[in-house]
């Protein structure tokens, strides 16, 4: 039988850990994508705990490393990757370990996966900017009040996080940027309203956002003239 294994721990602690049955497809593929296979997965199982921190996944595969370092190229790559948007990690390598590894360290920041998004690394300076009318204007006075008598909420380094996703305002001209990245990038994909949607709400949150990505993808020219060719 063959079967993928993960170790979550803590200032070299383990917490958990996590065994996988690879099935007939899977225990046929390449040694590196067994390992994404892991990677992916395990993280998955233990969203709660690393989903708004940072952490480190440990393997002994360098290909592994190098495909965060490098720009995204292959459907397989896109594949892989698309599947730890939300999460803030570093990869490391260390060629005498044989569990991969994976360790949360309570250090907060702000967007994953930067280097795949250019035009989201390019809105930092729009997300202090939220922060500022967050913190001047009356009802985002109210709100930042509100916030701290709910475990919903959390003000980190002046952004306001709803359950670990940062809080943009509706009307944020942010938000049509957003869309735009996570939707009509090369790494979006065009895909359909729920992929979209769940790479936005794997970091971000405002009450009509689902609303906003379905009209978004319904009016995408794209979308739109795909659907009618085939």
């Amino acid at each position: 039988m063959l079967a993928v294994g993960a170790v979550l721990s803590h200032n070299g602690h383990p917490l958990a850990f996590f065994i996988k049955k690879l099935g007939v497809r899977m225990a046929a593929a390449s040694t590196y994508a067994r390992e994404l296979y892991a990677i992916t997965e395990s993280v998955k199982k233990w969203r709660h705990y690393l989903l708004g921190r940072l952490f480190r996944i440990f393997t002994d595969h360098q290909s592994i490393k190098d495909l965060i370092s490098q720009s995204v190229q292959t459907p397989d790559q896109h594949k892989w990757l698309s599947k730890l948007l939300g999460f803030t990690y570093e990869i490391f390598t260390n060629p005498l370990r044989r569990m991969l590894l994976l360790t949360p360290y309570p250090t907060f920041r702000l967007l994953p996966l930067v280097s795949n998004y250019p035009s989201v690394s390019r809105l930092l300076p729009s997300f202090n900017t939220c922060s500022i009318i967050f913190s001047t204007n009356p009802d985002g006075r109210q709100l930042l009040l509100d916030s701290a008598s709910s475990l919903d909420y959390s003000v980190r380094n002046g952004l306001l996080y709803f359950r670990q996703k940062l809080l943009i305002r509706p009307a944020s001209a942010v938000v049509p940027l957003l869309l735009s990245e996570f939707h009509s990038s090369p790494l979006g994909g065009h895909s359909g309203s729920k992929a979209t949607l769940a790479r936005v709400a794997a970091s971000f949150y405002w009450p009509s956002m689902a609303k906003d990505v379905k009209a978004f993808v319904k009016t995408c020219t794209i979308c739109q003239q795909n659907k009618y060719s085939t």
